[in-house]
Parts: C-alpha cells; sequence; structure tokens
C-alpha cells in the first residue's frame, strides 16, 4: 500500500494501568505526523505483517500526550479536547464505557474534524 492509497483510520489497543484504550487515528493526522519515507515503511510493515505491533512512534506520543494532558476525560462518557502536537492541532474525542473499563479515543487534525468510527465497531 503506497501512502497514497492510505485512506481508512489506523486503529490499535493499548492497555493503560485498569483501562483498555481503542484508539482510531484518522489517516489525515498520520499522514501529517509522518514524513512520506516514514509512512512508507510503517505501512508496508503493516501490510508484510499478519499480526503487527504498534511501534512506538510519534503517533504513540500523541496518546501518550493526551492521556497525560487531560486525565479528567475518565469523568466523562464522552469528552471532547484539542492538543497543539509539533505545530498541528489534533482534535481528540473519548467514549468511555465504564461498565467495560473500556475507552475509544478518536484522534484527527482539528481542521478535519472526527471520522465516522460507527462503521468500525
Amino acid at each position: 500500500m503506497t501512502p497514497e492509497q492510505f485512506i481508512k483510520p489506523l486503529s490499535t489497543h493499548y492497555t493503560n494501568e485498569n483501562y483498555d484504550f481503542y484508539v482510531i487515528y484518522a489517516p489525515e493526522v498520520v499522514k501529517a505526523v509522518f514524513s512520506q519515507k516514514q509512512l512508507a515503511v510503517l505501512l508496508n510493515e503493516i501490510e508484510l505483517s499478519d499480526e503487527f505491533t504498534f511501534p512506538k512512534n510519534i503517533l504513540h506520543e500523541i496518546y501518550v500526550e493526551i492521556v497525560k494532558s487531560a486525565p479528567t476525560f475518565l469523568q466523562y462518557r464522552t469528552y471532547y479536547d484539542l492538543l497543539t502536537y509539533e505545530n498541528h492541532e489534533i482534535l481528540w474525542r473519548t467514549e468511555y464505557q465504564f461498565e467495560k473499563q473500556v475507552v475509544i479515543l478518536e484522534v484527527n487534525l482539528r481542521k478535519q474534524g472526527f471520522c465516522d468510527t460507527r462503521s468500525l465497531q
């Protein structure tokens, strides 16, 4: 897959203390934070692997920064916020499923808004 063909959200799963985080990165934010070469390497690794382990890269750093900067989002079922990260305005939204201790975190560029994740669930 080439960077131009990359049009679907990229999702990953993290476990943090007692919570499961399912993070959905919109393709626009992935393309904005990676260089073309970095993105091509990442997409090639995903394509060649049956069980891809998401490397700790800038997307992981964005996830960590979101969780660290606004820990109060766990008090709400739905939470929205904005993070400026390396000159990118990152818009994020969480859906916290209290009963399952699961957090779905959607990440995109502010100018793009949120992607439609209903088809992913």
